[in-house]
């Protein structure tokens, strides 16, 4: 027993040596409760206060039914939160502890042993404060009281500002501006202990943060810079290691803020590429920093190897708009990413990694982080790093106009500094975006009209934009992260203006938006860079019977109304769908039909923006995600399910599209291909009518695909199809390379709603359970396949299946013939 703690006093004692930089996390034993009533309940931290109710079963699930609006009351109260925690002798004896919460929201007073410790008011920065004074070994009590943003905002705006700034109060607050409500989002105004709660303890030196950019990168060499910066009491020697590459290097620190910096070279180094040019390769570096023998610090870090720039060169039609990514112009495929529930903890590792993955798997190779939601946590750059997908990081103000006194500018500079310090590394974020739409917003929404705004008052509103977007930030950037370009404002001009289609980035919503034009309507009206436009889809079947009852399926009723935000959303679905579908017959055909018009709008979208490469190099969806159980322009719903939209983006974003082009005008094939090589391959098409006979037989020839480009292979004229009977009617087109299916296209001649689509009987065969075979005696068009109650997932779905066509499709789960339900567009009418 001796003996056993003997050794236990060395380890303990080989710790206190060996880590001088300790971090105990303060995530434990919390209870919270409402500040008005005395009872105190269990807490779950780093959480938010609605999920704590819930956990305690305090309220109904926020998002069943119609909860949501019941639950707003939730909002205007004010909550408490308490913990007691001991501090170990070692960590007391440290020269500096602070107490770190690295996210409280939003407007919090932290009271540590009785006394006022911190007051915070700002969701997005981390909140420290000196605590050596405060703290005792054991019995520490801290308590956290949270009042409510809703009424902080509301009295701000009546007290301290006498001009209503756009839009509303919600821009009063440093928070997550999706939690007042969105056109596709619930209106939970949130607070609690979001992120981890830590002591942090050291003695005289402490590593703050590390940069690593690579300013040099040949074939046969990279230059890597590490710039640490370190706290240092006194002035003296340490000694650092970056494991493998910086052995034993010895530096003279100043009292003070130090800027070390350290370079090294990796030969022949290996590329970060984007998903589908490359390997998304990272290096990581193991830092030790030790005084004499004793090691008082580690940290890693991760990096890839790339150069990424946004290129703007004025050209014939305005100026270029594309990301270069290791000196190739990539045309970016993504989606608009917003965050995955309004109660940010909810959503684990799992989740993140299982979005990122649907991303990647759809052949996504970009994102873009909306400015309406938050920093995102590292793990969601940590795959995108992993997997090559290129970031777009919009910072966090949206669609309105932000105050820029002194107050408020300098809380944003810190805001901002931490968050740009955090990310920097990851080499998936391309590009820092100043905000979503607040420009155009003061320009095309007519704010000064509808708030009665003053012309005084306006160049005021309009001056602190400036500070805030053309000064403050650029100058953080600089300051922070000088390789990374920067882009002011999304879009950078309104979708009516004409410019709009030349230069810049385009939110383009005259589809759904404004007029409400056809789909078509992008073979004209296609920009640079496309990164906002999109058309609603109602979420899958088994989404909607989770949040909603039989009585419930009318898209009058009160249910259905709170799980569509955008109050004209139902009429414009039913709007678009009367344009290209027949009319459906119930609820249940509505809802897929919602998602089929979704998948055809979108579709033939990014078909548009790919085909007119390199003129448009972009094409970023509204959305990929939704917060919650909706009706909205996602293409994953609430549960994770993938839309029928998502299953199209998936051969759309492919490396190699096969696209028509008609316009009114005869058709012609185009091949769209991101591959940096040419590839050889023969393009076939044969036309045939919808119970599989032949009208034009097979004909094919052989092509070289020209390399990262859209071309025309093949110009049809009106003869060529004169006979053919266009509502009985297909083009089926594919482009192979020896056995290997490179694309493949069905090309319907008319619109969906005048095709005359046969009765059709669909068979499933399991091969094993989990996969089947399906085969249709007739055209079976935008088959879908699901299981009741399951959630299921389908490499496959939403498909157009040809008479004597057997498809293979593998399933997430084991299911059995009897389980899979098949459903295709002539049952919905």
């Amino acid at each position: 027993m001796k003996k056993i703690l003997l050794a236990f006093s060395l380890l303990l004692i080989t710790t206190v040596l060996f880590a001088q930089y300790t971090e105990q996390q303060l995530n434990t034993n919390w209870t919270f409760k409402n500040i008005n009533q005395q009872q105190w309940l269990p807490a779950t931290v780093p959480g938010t206060v609605h999920t704590d109710l819930l956990s305690n079963k305090k309220i109904e699930d926020p998002f069943y039914r119609d909860n949501e609006p019941k639950l707003r009351w939730i909002e205007r109260e004010n909550w408490e939160y308490k913990t007691t925690f001991p501090i170990d002798v070692a960590t007391l004896q440290k020269q500096h502890i602070l107490l770190q919460f690295d996210g409280l929201d939003t407007y919090a007073d932290v009271y540590l042993n009785g006394k006022l410790f911190m007051s915070a008011n700002n969701m997005f920065r981390v909140w420290k404060a000196d605590a050596k004074n405060f703290l005792k070994a054991s019995g520490n009590e801290l308590i956290i009281k949270f009042r409510s943003a809703q009424n902080f905002v509301d009295s701000t705006e009546n007290a301290n500002y006498p001009l209503r700034l756009p839009e509303n109060d919600r821009v009063y607050a440093r928070k997550a501006q999706y939690h007042f409500g969105w056109d596709w989002g619930p209106k939970f105004t949130t607070c609690g202990i979001w992120r981890p709660v830590k002591i942090v303890s050291w003695n005289d030196v402490k590593v703050n943060n590390i940069q690593i950019t690579t300013p040099e990168i040949t074939a046969a060499n990279a230059v890597v810079k590490a710039v640490i910066n370190i706290q240092s009491d006194v002035a003296k020697t340490v000694n650092i290691n970056a494991s493998p590459y910086i052995n034993n290097r010895s530096v003279t620190l100043q009292q003070g803020e130090n800027n070390i910096e350290l370079s090294f070279n990796i030969a022949k180094p290996v590329l970060w590429w984007s998903n589908g040019l490359g390997e998304p390769h990272l290096y990581s570096l193991a830092f030790t920093f030790s005084d004499g023998n004793k090691v008082f610090q580690q940290k890693n870090e991760t990096f890839g190897v790339r150069t990424v720039h946004l290129i703007q060169k004025p050209d014939a039609a305005g100026k270029s708009f594309y990301i270069e990514l290791n000196g190739v112009p990539v045309f970016l495929k993504g989606g608009n990413y917003i965050p995955q529930s309004p109660f940010l903890t909810a959503k684990k590792y799992d989740d993140y990694a299982k979005l990122i993955n649907d991303a990647k798997t759809a052949n996504f190779n970009a994102l873009r982080v909306w400015g309406g939601g938050t920093y995102e946590e590292d793990m969601f750059y940590d795959l995108c790093d992993k997997n090559g997908i290129l970031v777009w990081q919009d910072l966090m103000f949206a669609c309105g106009m932000y105050p820029a006194d002194e107050a408020s500018l300098n809380n944003i500079k810190t805001e901002l500094k931490e968050n740009i310090e955090r990310l920097r590394n990851h080499p998936s974020i391309a590009l820092w975006c100043g905000n979503n739409e607040n420009k155009e917003g003061w320009f095309n929404w007519f704010w000064q009209r509808d708030y009665k705004i003053s012309a005084t008052d306006s160049v005021k509103l309009y001056d602190w934009y400036q500070t805030i977007f053309e000064k403050t930030i650029p100058q953080i950037i600089t300051q922070c992260d000088p390789q990374r370009d920067y882009w002011p404002t999304s879009p950078s001009y309104g979708w009516e203006h004409k410019e709009s289609l030349t230069e810049g980035d385009s939110h383009y919503w005259g589809v759904w938006h404004g007029p409400a034009y056809d789909f078509e309507i992008f073979e004209e009206k296609t920009g640079r860079f496309v990164s906002e436009y999109g058309m609603q889809g109602f979420p899958t079947w088994n989404t909607i019977e989770r949040f909603a009852l039989p009585e419930d399926y009318d898209t009058t009723s009160n249910v259905m109304r709170v799980h569509q935000r955008n109050p004209p959303g139902y009429g414009k679905i039913k709007s678009y769908m009367s344009r290209y579908y027949k009319t459906p017959k119930n609820f249940y055909a509505i809802a897929y039909v919602s998602q089929v018009l979704q998948q055809y709008g979108i579709g033939k979208s990014t078909e548009i923006h790919r085909r007119k490469m390199p003129y448009c190099m972009g094409t970023f969806y509204w959305q990929l995600n939704d917060c919650w159980p909706v009706v909205s322009w996602s293409s994953i719903d609430g549960s994770g399910n993938w839309k029928a939209l998502h299953y199209q983006l998936a051969k759309n974003y492919a490396p190699f599209l096969i696209t028509v082009k008609d316009n009114n005008q005869p058709p012609s094939i185009y091949i769209v291909s991101d591959k940096l090589t040419e590839t050889k391959a023969v393009l076939s098409y044969t036309v045939t009518d919808f119970s599989g006979k032949v009208l034009m037989p097979k004909k094919q020839q052989n092509v070289v695909v020209s390399k990262n480009s859209s071309k025309s292979y093949i110009d049809f004229s009106n003869k060529d199809f004169a006979r053919i009977d266009t509502a009985n009617a297909v083009m089926q087109i594919e482009l192979k390379n020896g056995n290997e299916v490179l694309a493949t296209q069905n090309y319907y001649f008319t619109r969906p709603k005048n095709l005359a689509l046969p009765p059709v009987t669909i068979r499933v065969k399991m091969i094993d359970s989990t996969t089947l075979e399906v085969t249709a005696d007739k055209l079976a068009k935008n088959v879908w396949l699901s299981v009741k109650a399951k959630n299921a997932h389908f490499s496959d779905n939403f498909f157009d299946l040809m008479p004597g066509t057997a498809k293979r499709i593998t399933v997430s789960e084991a299911v059995t013939e009897r389980e899979v339900q098949t459903y295709s567009l002539a049952d919905s009418y």
